[in-house]
């Protein structure tokens, strides 16, 4: 019921980069995710990205009551598997931080359609150094959960917390998404849409 793909207990520093993972377990009452990250040390850099990401329930977590530096950069996750009505499904969930967090250039998308399913859930926006250049894609009416608050889609939690101004909601093709392959089909690198570059040197159509 409770399955977890990787967890990163008491990490000092360092990339977790360029990986595909796929996590459809904890179809049941339990809880999985794909990438967790607990409890990260003091004053340290952590960066997470250019990762392909399939989940179930869950793809990426950080609980991080420490006070450093974590980079969520360039990730495709995407929640798409036999979930069950009713339970709670996220692509990207910050909990329990006061890590320093930048959430740049991911594509977060969640195509389950019940009320608890989330493509971004941010327990408190004080911890957010920057989110911004992301891809949403949902399809319910509670695609947001802000501090405590749901928002139905990109629109209202732009206007609601100022965040990720530069972030777009668009549906877009994969290249092979079965198989884990989250790479944009080739007719989609001049769709002005995805030329983001508020990262540096990163761009979503590169993914």
């Amino acid at each position: 019921l409770n399955s977890k793909g990787l967890t990163f207990f008491k990490v000092d520093r360092g990339e977790f980069a360029n990986n595909k993972i796929s996590m459809l377990g904890g179809g049941g009452g339990g809880f999985a995710f794909s990438i967790g990250l607990t409890n990260s040390a003091i004053d340290d850099v952590i960066t997470i990205k250019n990762n392909f990401i399939t989940a179930s329930k869950l793809g990426l977590e950080i609980r991080s009551p420490q006070s450093n530096n974590i980079n969520v950069l360039h990730n495709t996750i995407v929640i798409d598997g036999d979930l069950n009505p009713g339970l709670v499904s996220i692509a990207l969930e910050v909990e329990d931080s006061s890590a320093n967090i930048n959430i740049n250039n991911n594509m977060l998308i969640n195509t389950f359609d019940n009320a608890d399913a989330y493509v971004m859930v941010l327990e408190d926006t004080t911890t957010i150094d920057v989110t911004d250049g992301n891809l949403f894609y949902g399809v319910t009416n509670t695609q947001f959960e802000i501090n405590g608050i749901t928002y139905a889609d990109l629109m209202a939690y732009q206007t609601a917390t100022a965040l990720d101004h530069n972030s777009i909601s668009k549906q877009v093709d994969f290249v092979d998404m079965p198989s884990g392959d989250y790479h944009l089909t080739s007719n989609q690198y001049t769709d002005p849409d995805l030329l983001t570059t508020v990262v540096e040197g990163l761009s979503l159509i590169h993914i």
